[in-house]
């Protein structure tokens, strides 16, 4: 490497470095700022830093789907309904394996009441009671089999 080509790469790695840490930094901190402002209750302000830490973290598993969930809940506090439920959703269908998902049913029936819709509350509520009783049967049927198997 001759010696301008260094002093190329010494420019180029002086100037790149600490673009590249300041992008991860800003990342990082608009989803800080996101949930600082979601727990103020300033739900416009965290659903615009979740959206913009989303378009960051487009496909990071888990925490996308955090992100999604959280801006579900900023449409629900913000009484956008249809949307929020339509957000809930969209987490259960794009995230079936995240902790997330597992709350779906919850936070629909829980948004719906909240809003004073029953018509639309007491229905979600059933579903989730069913979910509720489908789980305990395959948990009774799975801890059976292992009892079974143990003996």
């Amino acid at each position: 490497m001759t010696v301008i080509q260094r002093i190329c790469f010494a420019i180029i790695l002086a100037v790149f470095l600490p673009l590249t840490s300041f992008a991860k930094q800003s990342n990082v901190r608009e989803f800080q700022q996101a949930e600082a402002a979601f727990q103020k209750y300033d739900f416009m302000i965290a659903e615009r830093n979740y959206q913009l830490a989303l378009i960051k973290f487009p496909d990071m598993g888990n925490l996308t789907a955090y992100i999604k969930n959280q801006l579900a809940y900023c449409k629900r506090y913000q009484g956008q309904i249809e949307e929020s439920v339509a957000a809930y959703e969209k987490v259960r269908k794009e995230h079936p394996d995240s902790p997330q998902a597992g709350n779906v049913q919850e936070n629909i029936a829980r948004t719906y009441y909240e809003a004073g819709n029953y018509a639309k509350a007491g229905p979600a509520f059933e579903k989730l009671a069913q979910d509720l009783e489908t789980e305990e049967v395959e948990a009774r049927s799975i801890s059976a089999s292992l009892t079974s198997s143990r003996m």
